[in-house]
Formats: C-alpha cells, structure tokens, sequence
C-alpha cells in the first residue's frame, strides 16, 4: 500500500515538472538554433601606405629628388664656377650641354678623370657646353679652382655645396653625366660601360645623334661610383 502511495507521488511530481516546462519548450520551438562562433583568425596588421605619406630619404637623411626624367624639361640651376663665372641653364636653352658630377676624392672619379677630358675635349669643338658640378657639402670652391687648374681642365666646376642641384636632377654617384638637348634631357648615366673590354662612351653617342638630329641611341645607363657627399640636414 505504501509503495502504491510512494508511486502516485513520484507520478503526479514528474506531472507537474512537465506542465512547468511546457511552455518554455514552446516558446523556443519557433526559434532558430543559433550556431557556435567559430574563433575569428588572428592576422598580421598590415600597414597601408598612402599616396602622398611615404617619405623617401637619400643620402645622409636628404630628401631623395624623384630625379630628372630623359625626355622631359631639365631642372633649371644658377651656380658659381671655378672661373668666377656664373652659369645659368635658361642661358644655355639652345645648347647641347653635357654636366658632369665629379667629386675630385673619389676613386672612380680618379680613373676616369683622363677620359672625362679627353671626351669633353672633343665634344667642345664641336660647340658642346660641358660643364662638371660638385655636390659635396665638405668642398669649397677656391679648392676645386686649384684642382681644375693643376688637372689643366677645359671646363669649370661649378659649386653646388648645398646639394640643391644635385637632388633636383637625382644625382646618385660619382661621376653621374647627364646631356641636356635645347633645354630637355636627352641621356643620363655613366660615361662608360662599368664592364672591362667594353669600349663604347655612352655621352659622345649621344652628342653625336643629336648633331645629327636624331635621339641618343642610349637614353639612360646606370651611374656607378662613389655616393654623392650631400649635405646633411
């Protein structure tokens, strides 16, 4: 009899449990099972760079000059030669004019300081304009005056101790020459290939086409040499 009663009980408590969640089972069963999270991937940041953000710096911390560009205007420059005068590229707008960047210490400099003077030699009867510039922040003019005169060079080198010049054309390396044609550079580079044997002179080719009317068969080389001294800022 007691077990009977023990029964009844247990049945009507269960009863009851069920009559309670019944209407929460109800109430959920319209509703969508949400999914697990699934862990989100860990990237590296990467760092977006704008137009217009990025700074490039050239030598020593410089500001790096995007350079010259053959084919276009040459950068205008007014600067101080070893012979007192002073050159102006507006000037020289219907010329065919050669600068050399030289750098009386350095090595390569050195080397082909003969063939330098040789091919300037040569070219200025020829009615070119040839014209050296140094950038190095550490030289002064008086010294180059008397590098010129004991290397008994045809041509002055012109002050540009501020790098003002330098960075405008992207000078790099000495020697760096560049041919400016009426105004607009028509060739930038090395005089001569780096490689031995090689004989060709990449600056008289192109003076030479131009006389004749026609584009530097070699419109641009790469310089080699000693880094341009630049100012520090």
């Amino acid at each position: 009899m007691r077990r009977m009663t023990w029964i009844a009980s247990l049945a009507a408590g269960l009863a009851f449990v069920a009559a309670g969640s019944a209407p929460a089972l109800a109430q959920d069963a319209g509703k969508p099972h949400a999914k697990p999270e699934k862990p989100q991937a860990q990237h590296p940041e990467k760092k977006v760079e704008r137009k217009g953000e990025a700074k490039v710096e050239g030598e020593h911390g410089a500001p790096a000059a995007a350079g010259a560009e053959v084919g276009k205007p040459a950068p205008d420059f007014t600067l101080t030669g070893t012979d007192g005068k002073t050159y102006k590229a507006a000037d020289l707008k219907d010329k065919i004019v050669v600068l050399e960047w030289i750098n009386r210490e350095c090595p390569v400099c050195q080397k082909q300081a003969p063939s330098m003077k040789e091919t300037a030699a040569a070219l200025q009867k020829k009615g070119v304009i040839w014209l050296a510039v140094d950038s190095s922040a550490h030289h002064k003019l008086a010294d180059n005056a008397e590098h010129a005169k004991k290397e008994s060079l045809s041509y002055p080198i012109l002050d540009d101790a501020a790098g003002t010049v330098g960075h405008a054309f992207g000078a790099k390396s000495t020697p760096t020459t560049y041919v400016i044609n009426k105004g607009t550079l028509a060739y930038s580079g090395a005089l001569i290939p780096q490689e031995k044997g090689d004989s060709r002179n990449y600056v008289t080719e192109a003076v030479e086409a131009l006389l004749a009317g026609k584009e530097a068969p070699t419109s641009t080389t790469k310089a080699y040499g000693c880094s341009v001294k630049y100012k520090k800022d």
